[in-house]
C-alpha cells in the first residue's frame, strides 16, 4: 500500500485550482514561484559545479558536423542566408519531383547568370543551411525582397542544380538526424545500438492531428501497429514496465473535433479508444504517454486522462502516463492534481516534464483572440524556475508518480541530479530528443559517476511528415536565448550558462516580457484591441450555453418593400453618407470607437442572436463577433 498524501486535498478540489489559475498574471505566477524555491543555498553551488563540468564536456566534444548541434555551434538562425534557404527548403520539402523544384528555383530567384563553382567555402555552410526548413522563421524580420536577393546570390554561386542537390542531401540528412525510422520496424532496428548504451526509447508516430474521421481511425491503426511490434521487439523480460519502450500518443491524432467547445463529444469518443490502445499496450507489456500540446487542450487531456485512467479493465496497470509542460502557468497546479489522482485511485503515473514545444504558437494565439492574458510565461527563465519547481514536486512526490526529466539544459539537469540526491530519490530517469542533447547526456547515462538512465524521444515517419515536428524542435532549441544554441556559443560564458533561474526571476521581479504586452495593450497607444471569448475555458463555455439558453430572440416584423419605398429608403443611405463623409475625421473615430464599445458590451446578446437565428457554431459567433469589435 503506497503512504497517503499529506496535502488532505482531493483530487476534485485540486481540479477547480488548476481551472482558476488558467491566465494567470504574470506577476502573481512568479510570486507562487518565488515562495519556495526548489534551489535553496546549500545547493546552490553544488548545482553550478556539477552544470559547468557538463557544459564544458559539451564544448570539448565537439558535435558532429552533419547534426543539428553541429550546425548550431557555428551559425545563428537570423542569418539571412540562412533564412533564405529555409524558405526555399520548405517549398522543396513538399515539392515530389526534380523538374517542378528546378522550375521553383527560376520562379523565385529569376537569374540567368548559372555559376556551378562549388569550391567556395560557402558551399560547406549551405549545407548545414538545409536542415533548417521552415517558413515560419521568416517572422524573425527578413523581408521578401531580402530573401529573393540572398537566394540569387547563392544560386550564381552554385546553379540551379548544385542547389537542388544540396537540398534533397540536407533533407535526407535531417530526416535521419530527427527521425529514428521512417517505419517503427526500422525505428526498432536502429534503437539496438542505443540500448547497449543503457537508452531507453519513447516512440512517436510523425503527423498533425485528424482533421477528419479517416485520418483518426489511421492514426489508431498506425498506433496500434506500433504498439504490436515495440511489444513484441522486448528482449529482457526482467525489465520493470518504466524501464520498457513505450509509445507516445497524441489525442487530436485520435479525433478530429479535439477542442473544449466539443468535450462532451470528444470525451464519450474519444475515451473509449484510448481505452483500447491501453489495453493493448497492457497486454504487450509496454508504457503508453499521453503527449503535451497547446494549453487551450490542458484540460480536456487530463478529463480524458483520469476517464481512462480509472478504467476497470486497466486497474492494476501503471503504464498510462502524462507530459507536462512547465511554461504553462498551471504545470505546478496540474503536478498536484496528478498526485492526487494517483493516491485516489491507487496507481503510479509516470510523469514527462518538458519546457514546452508551443511557445510561438501560445502567445501569437492568445494575442490574434484578445484574450485576458496569456497561458504561458513570456519570460524563459521564469520557465526554467517553474520547471524546477514542479521537478522538486515530482520527486517529493516519487511514491506516487514516476519523475522523467525531458530536458537538454545542463544546469536543470544539473538541479535535478543534486535535488533527487538530497531526496535520496534514484528511481527516476531523464529524456532527450532523438537528434538532441546527445554530447550532454553521454556525460551522464554513459559514464560509471551517474549511470542514470535517459529516454530518447524517437520520433518515427516518412520524410513527408517531418516539417511539423522540425519547426516546434527549431524554434524551440535554435532561438538565441535557447540552451541547445547557447551552450555551444563561446560567447556566452559559463557562469552566464550557470545562474540560478529563481535569482533571475526574482531580480526581474515578476515583469513580463517588455516586447510582450499583454493582448488588451497590443495596439496602443492608438487603441486598445477587442476582447475576445476564451473557448478553451471551461467556466466561459458554461457561461454562454447557459446566456444563449436564456435569450429571447426579439420579435422582428418582416415587410416587403415596394419599388417606391426601396428607392426612399436608399435616398436616405445616400444623404446620410455624404453628411458622414463630410463629418472631421477626429469625430468618425470617435464614433466608431464608441461603436466598437457597444459591439463589446453586447457581445453575449449579439452572439447569442448569430447562434440561435443564425444557426452559427459558438466558434464562428465568437468570430463574427470579434471581427465586429
Amino acid at each position: 500500500m503506497m503512504p497517503k498524501l499529506k496535502t488532505g486535498e482531493s483530487s476534485d478540489s485540486l481540479f477547480a485550482a488548476l481551472e482558476t489559475n488558467y491566465r494567470l498574471s504574470e506577476a502573481e505566477s512568479v510570486r507562487f514561484l518565488l515562495k519556495n524555491p526548489a534551489v535553496d543555498a546549500s545547493l546552490d553551488q553544488p548545482i553550478k559545479s556539477l552544470a559547468a563540468q557538463l557544459i564544458q564536456g559539451v564544448r570539448q566534444k565537439k558535435a558532429k558536423s552533419l547534426s543539428i548541434e553541429g550546425f548550431l555551434q557555428t551559425h545563428h538562425l537570423s542569418s539571412h542566408e540562412g533564412l533564405a534557404l529555409m524558405c526555399l527548403a520548405e517549398a522543396l520539402l513538399r515539392i515530389p519531383d526534380s523538374v517542378t523544384k528546378t522550375q521553383l528555383i527560376r520562379e523565385k530567384i529569376s537569374s540567368s547568370d548559372w555559376n556551378n563553382d562549388n569550391q567556395d567555402p560557402f558551399f560547406t555552410k549551405l549545407t548545414h543551411f538545409g536542415l533548417l526548413t521552415t517558413s515560419k522563421l521568416l517572422n524573425l524580420g527578413l523581408k521578401s525582397n531580402r530573401v529573393v536577393a540572398t537566394l540569387t546570390s547563392l544560386v550564381r554561386r552554385f546553379g540551379e542544380p548544385v542547389i537542388r542537390q544540396i537540398m534533397a542531401q540536407a533533407m535526407k540528412i535531417m530526416s535521419q538526424q530527427f527521425i529514428m525510422g521512417e517505419t517503427i520496424d526500422k525505428a526498432l532496428k536502429r534503437s539496438v545500438e542505443f540500448e547497449h548504451k543503457g537508452y531507453r526509447f519513447s516512440y512517436d508516430m510523425l503527423g498533425e492531428g485528424a482533421r477528419t474521421q479517416q485520418d483518426a481511425e489511421r492514426y489508431q491503426k498506425a498506433y496500434q501497429q506500433a504498439i504490436d511490434e515495440i511489444g513484441s521487439s522486448l528482449k529482457n523480460p526482467n525489465l520493470s514496465l518504466f524501464a520498457r519502450p513505450s509509445l507516445s500518443v497524441k489525442l487530436s491524432a485520435l479525433h478530429p473535433q479535439y477542442e473544449w467547445a466539443q468535450h462532451r463529444r470528444v470525451v464519450q469518443e474519444l475515451i473509449p479508444v484510448l481505452v483500447d490502445l491501453c489495453r493493448q499496450a497492457q497486454q504487450k507489456g509496454i508504457g503508453l504517454t499521453i503527449d503535451a500540446e497547446e494549453s487551450e487542450r490542458l484540460i480536456l487531456s487530463l478529463k480524458i486522462f483520469e476517464g481512462v485512467l480509472n478504467h476497470p479493465d486497466l486497474k492494476d496497470w501503471n503504464g498510462l502516463g502524462l507530459a507536462v509542460q512547465a511554461y504553462q502557468k498551471r504545470a505546478p497546479f496540474v503536478i498536484d492534481w496528478l498526485v492526487a489522482l494517483a493516491e485516489r485511485y491507487q496507481k503510479r503515473i509516470p510523469i514527462r516534464l518538458v519546457k514546452g514545444a508551443y511557445w510561438d504558437s501560445e502567445i501569437k494565439q492568445t494575442q490574434e483572440r484578445g484574450l485576458r492574458d496569456y497561458a504561458v510565461y513570456t519570460q524563459k527563465v521564469y520557465s526554467d524556475a517553474s520547471y524546477l519547481h514542479c521537478a522538486d514536486k515530482l520527486l517529493k512526490a516519487a511514491s506516487w508518480v514516476y519523475p522523467q526529466f525531458a530536458t537538454h539544459n545542463a544546469y536543470t539537469v544539473s538541479a535535478v541530479y543534486h535535488l533527487a540526491q538530497a531526496l535520496g530519490i534514484q528511481d527516476y530517469e531523464f529524456q532527450r530528443l532523438q537528434g538532441m542533447g546527445e554530447t550532454l547526456y553521454q556525460q551522464i547515462t554513459e559514464q560509471d559517476d551517474f549511470q542514470i538512465p535517459c529516454r530518447i524521444y524517437a520520433p518515427v515517419g516518412a520524410h513527408k511528415d517531418l516539417l511539423s515536428y522540425l519547426v516546434r524542435r527549431l524554434l524551440e532549441n535554435g532561438a538565441n536565448n535557447s540552451f541547445v544554441h547557447q551552450i555551444h556559443d563561446s560567447d556566452y560564458s559559463v557562469e552566464e550558462l550557470t545562474l540560478n533561474p529563481f535569482e533571475q526571476a526574482q531580480k526581474l521581479k515578476g515583469e513580463s516580457h517588455p516586447k510582450i504586452p499583454l493582448p488588451k495593450d497590443l495596439f496602443l497607444p492608438s487603441r486598445l484591441n477587442s476582447m475576445g471569448t476564451d473557448l478553451s475555458d471551461e467556466k466561459t463555455v458554461n457561461d454562454l450555453e447557459q446566456t444563449f439558453q436564456k435569450l429571447t430572440l426579439p420579435n422582428i416584423e418582416i415587410k416587403i418593400w415596394d419599388t417606391r419605398s426601396l428607392e426612399r429608403c436608399l435616398d436616405t443611405a445616400e444623404q446620410a453618407f455624404i453628411k458622414w463623409s463630410k463629418t472631421d475625421v477626429d469625430h468618425r473615430a470617435v464614433c466608431l470607437e464608441r461603436l466598437a464599445a457597444l459591439f463589446q458590451q453586447n457581445q453575449l446578446y449579439l452572439m447569442g442572436i448569430l447562434v440561435k437565428e443564425g444557426k452559427k457554431t459558438i466558434k464562428d459567433a465568437v468570430a463574427d463577433q470579434h471581427l465586429r469589435a
